[in-house]
């Protein structure tokens, strides 16, 4: 798909009326809605091109190496382990990526149901308008010399990888603690099932903003030792076990023991949930 043309003398425009009128209160509310709604249809063709297809497309060669390398390091985490075996499908960044922008669009896009095929990235653009200073906009504009449209363009995928990133460490997570046997293990012999309580409880079907790795160890901290943790946070930060060893001056194996025994006071743990 070929890149939409933006004008970016209007986007400009607009940019300056909407945060300029939002500074000094020149504009009521009603008249800065009109603005912002009429800079975000400008700029929405080349929002969605942006983060469409190869999503890395808009960067630099340099950025969009560390783009992805920082996905791909997470994946091959999790075949580096004693448990290697036992996982035999590799993620399919593509694939991934698309039922992530599905996701996405579900949770903070517009979509017209009579029309699924249109949708709106009105509310998540408005949110970083709002965030970000016309100050920073014009001092990247200036050390870059780069145009309005393509700085906007640029800051909303990186949003977006923000939110790549935290499903896919959700994920490789939930594969770390191998997830579906404690599911498993949960379910077995049960009316309830627990797991299904704690995943609930703690948003990781939908609520992807309140990551919820973090909730995930919030949650088990208090039976796991330090160690425990520490070691479990390095192999979900992407870290091989060889790794590991030479950041907490132990052994691999003894990282691999480490892991084995935390994951058994997971399962307990999740097993003894009402």
């Amino acid at each position: 798909m070929k890149k939409p043309f933006v004008n970016d003398e209007e986007v400009k425009l607009l940019l300056y009326q909407y945060k300029l009128g939002q500074k000094k209160n020149v504009l009521n509310k009603h008249q800065q809605n009109n603005v912002f709604i009429s800079l975000y249809n400008i700029i929405e063709p080349l929002l969605k091109w942006t983060i469409t297809g190869d999503i890395t497309k808009i960067y630099s060669p340099k950025i969009r190496k560390q783009k992805y390398s920082k996905l791909i390091k997470l994946q091959e985490s999790l075949l580096h382990n004693e448990y290697s075996k036992r996982f035999k499908i590799r993620f399919d960044l593509t694939s991934t990526l698309e039922k992530y922008l599905k996701d996405y669009i579900q949770l903070y896009g517009y979509i017209n149901d009579s029309q699924p095929w249109k949708y709106s990235f009105i509310y998540p653009f408005w949110e970083l308008i709002n965030k970000i200073s016309l100050e920073k906009i014009q001092k990247s504009i200036g050390k870059y010399n780069n145009q309005y449209s393509y700085f906007l363009a640029v800051k909303f995928c990186d949003k977006y990888w923000d939110y790549i990133y935290k499903c896919v460490k959700r994920d490789l997570t939930l594969k770390i603690l191998s997830i579906d046997s404690i599911k498993s293990e949960c379910s077995h012999g049960k009316t309830t099932n627990s797991f299904d309580k704690f995943q609930y409880k703690h948003n990781m079907y939908t609520l992807i903003d309140a990551d919820g790795t973090d909730d995930i160890f919030s949650s088990i901290k208090g039976i796991l030792t330090e160690k425990e943790q520490q070691v479990l946070n390095l192999l979900i930060d992407g870290y091989t076990h060889i790794e590991i060893a030479q950041i907490l001056n132990i052994t691999p194996e003894y990282s691999r023991q480490i892991k084995a025994r935390a994951g058994k006071k997971i399962r307990s743990h999740l097993c003894r949930m009402t």
